[in-house]
């Protein structure tokens, strides 16, 4: 049996204890046993070795297993595994000698070992070779990066392919294979900045290789801002998406030997035109310090041009004159342009700009049992078809995120250090970018809302009042409408699809506006089992940040809710009392005199027999003790009763001898029984206050 590494490097191949043997001789074929096997180089030219050296790669690298996302160098680096490979703890990053290779025949291998420490596969060819993360397409800014973390962080912060030439010498080559491939697309060299070396040697090796390739080849180049490379840039941010952003700011900073063109790609890859609510406009993708994530911003072409009026060149039609960089963009035939915008998660609209940019994580096979068990035995209270109810909500959203929803939302209400915020974050991480909680109603029921234009998940925390009329039809439409009109600040009103599923959270009695058959608001009583239950949390909290996020999306994204019926929602006692809370006050009067069995409060019983005169002064009495300024008038509360319990009559039988006008109720049961179907309000008996 031979050690896990089979000598990928230079080193002497050595043995290792069982836990770590992967493969036995018998696993390898004749061309790997010969690269592993073989004492050294001496009988054989390099050349003949070289030509030996891509099929041991190909071999290994069939062999070897998906990169892990918690490999030791992934996590240091921030970066996502995309087209790595991994034999235990070492990473194996493809050398390509061509586009048409990929992915299945590497001419070599990288090796990244769990200390970042980096070797080739011994032998082999290098000069040439390339690994590209993220395959370019027809009109691709292309970035050419040194090493693999600098490209992946280019990758991941503006959405371009990086192709990754491993040295600086190797820079010319790779670029002459990118220009050869793709003629037609822009292509940008990411270049480290190397100022200490620069600072004992007078040569900045980073920089000097993209100056000597851009001016060779005419293509531009960007060096990074600080002394060290992209990823050390972005790595430096204490949040993620704040060091995406600033990658993404630098990396626009390019220089070329054609200013006219520099102009059309820097606008490019900032703005876009876009048709928009009927009107021309500008997508700007910008970054927000607040709540530190980017977010897409719509402006009008002249506030666009206001913003850059101090920045000209020469005017190439007249080189006498100077010309706006903003109206030699606008007027340019390359300027990026799209006829519309779309929310289409997974799949993207030729010529459409699509507001979905995916998941914030990616799914994993893994253990999320105990963020399971708190949707159980806390969200759920330990109600088995509550909690599948809740995580068959979840699950459609994962699977369907711009697909019809099913105009329900889940209401929390219980103390603070419950665990429902908890529960709400963990769920949002999901989303990234696409995932708001907020803390003030205003950012939901306010009349500026342009936030909510590609959100997937909304988590309103504390931040709403049921009793504001104006806000109980907002956020009604919010769950159930199929469209959202959209207003910011000095912009014209626009109409979006509205993909928001809404979760609200408050220790208040009365979280929301639950009315008669109440079909929205899933609402919970969120038990206090855990509050501050710090060893709890902590538990949670690190079984989740240890691989559950990405379990409990790879089980979400396969979990089969179509038997439970998510445009009904389980009847709770939080919502009968969320029903109660949102009856007016003749409701709650004729409800009272339900629950005590009596018309009026000097009776002592059921007397179906009251005089009009009589009822009204027991609902004014009520309306008093309920503070009501304005109380409902005598025919307002004849009309709601009679709809309250169609069965009433009304006449005039002589009442202590005298013909008086009446009202003539049903039986007790029968008047109880008229009111739930009127309300579909159930188990309101023993919660009148």
């Amino acid at each position: 049996m031979l050690e896990k590494n089979f000598n990928l490097d230079s080193r002497p191949l050595t043995m290792a204890p069982d836990s770590c043997l992967l493969f036995g001789m018998d696993d390898f074929t004749e061309g790997e046993k010969h690269f592993i096997a073989r004492p050294s180089l001496a009988l054989d030219s390099i050349e003949q070795e070289q030509k030996k050296a891509p099929i041991c790669a190909r071999d290994i690298w069939i062999k070897s297993k998906e990169a892990s996302s918690d490999h030791p160098y992934i996590l240091k680096k921030k970066i996502q595994a995309k087209g790595l490979r991994q034999i235990e703890g070492t990473l194996l990053v493809p050398a390509y000698e061509n586009f048409d290779s990929i992915p299945e025949k590497p001419m070599s291998l990288q090796r990244i070992e769990q200390d970042g420490t980096k070797r080739f596969l011994k032998d082999s060819k290098v000069q040439g070779n390339f690994c590209v993360i993220g395959m370019p397409e027809t009109l691709d800014t292309i970035y050419v990066t040194e090493g693999l973390a600098t490209g992946a962080t280019v990758h991941e912060a503006t959405g371009f392919p990086a192709v990754v030439a491993f040295s600086t010498g190797n820079l010319m080559d790779v670029c002459q294979k990118v220009k050869k491939r793709f003629p037609d697309n822009p292509i940008i060299i990411a270049a480290d900045n190397d100022l200490k070396t620069e600072s004992k040697t007078g040569r900045n090796p980073g920089l000097n290789a993209a100056e000597s390739v851009a001016k060779k080849l005419s293509v531009e180049y960007v060096v990074c801002p600080i002394d060290s490379d992209f990823n050390d840039l972005m790595c430096q941010y204490p949040e993620k998406e704040q060091g995406l952003y600033a990658v993404k700011e630098a990396v626009n900073q390019t220089q070329s030997a054609d200013i006219y063109q520099k102009v059309i790609d820097d606008c490019n890859r900032q703005y876009a035109a876009v048709m928009f609510g009927g009107k021309c406009q500008v997508i700007v993708e910008s970054f927000d310090p607040a709540l530190k994530r980017p977010f897409t911003d719509f402006w009008s072409i002249h506030e666009i041009k206001r913003f850059h009026e101090n920045k000209t060149l020469p005017d190439p039609d007249k080189p006498k004159n100077k010309i706006g960089i903003i109206d030699y963009w606008w007027r340019s035939s390359s300027r990026k342009s799209y006829d519309g915008v779309v929310f289409s998660p997974g799949q993207d609209i030729p010529n459409y700009y699509n507001l979905w940019k995916g998941f914030k994580v990616r799914e994993k096979e893994g253990d999320w049992t105990l963020f399971r068990d708190h949707i159980q035995n806390v969200i759920a209270d330990g109600d088995d078809a509550i909690s599948q109810w809740v995580i068959a909500w979840m699950a459609r959203i994962i699977q369907d995120p711009g697909g019809e929803r099913p105009g329900t939302s889940i209401v929390l209400r219980g103390e603070q250090g419950t665990g429902k915020g908890t529960f709400v974050d963990y769920f949002g991480k999901l989303f990234g970018l696409h995932y708001l909680a907020i803390a003030h109603a205003s950012q939901v029921v306010g009349r500026f809302n342009h936030h909510l234009k590609d959100k997937v998940l909304v988590f309103v925390d504390e931040g709403f009042w049921a009793g504001d009329k104006q806000a109980e039809g907002i956020i009604k439409n919010l769950v159930t409408e199929p469209t959202l009109t959209i207003e910011q600040k000095g912009k014209d009103i626009v109409s979006v699809k509205n993909n928001v599923n809404l979760i609200i959270a408050s220790n208040s009695d009365w979280v929301v506006p639950a009315g008669p058959k109440e079909r929205r608001f899933m609402v919970l009583d969120v038990p206090n089992h855990v509050i501050q239950n710090r060893p709890y949390f902590r538990k949670l909290r690190e079984q989740m940040e240890d691989g559950g996020l990405e379990a409990m999306f790879y089980n979400l994204k396969r979990w089969d809710y179509s038997d439970v019926d998510l445009g009904t929602i389980p009847r709770t006692k939080a919502l009968s009392e969320q029903q109660y809370n949102s009856l007016n006050n003749v409701e709650k009067f004729w409800l009272e005199r339900l629950k005590e069995g009596a018309l009026s409060i000097e009776q002592a019983n059921w007397n179906a027999i009251i005089p009009v005169d009589d009822f009204y002064a027991a609902y004014r009495e009520f309306a008093e003790n309920m503070r009501d300024r304005h109380p409902a008038s005598k025919e307002t509360l004849a009309k709601t009763i009679m709809k309250l319990c169609p069965e009433v009559t009304k006449g005039r039988p002589t009442i202590n001898g005298r013909r008086t006008w009446a009202y003539n109720f049903p039986e007790l049961e029968q008047c109880r029984e008229a009111f739930e179907k009127a309300t579909g309000m159930k188990d309101l008996w023993d919660i009148v206050e």
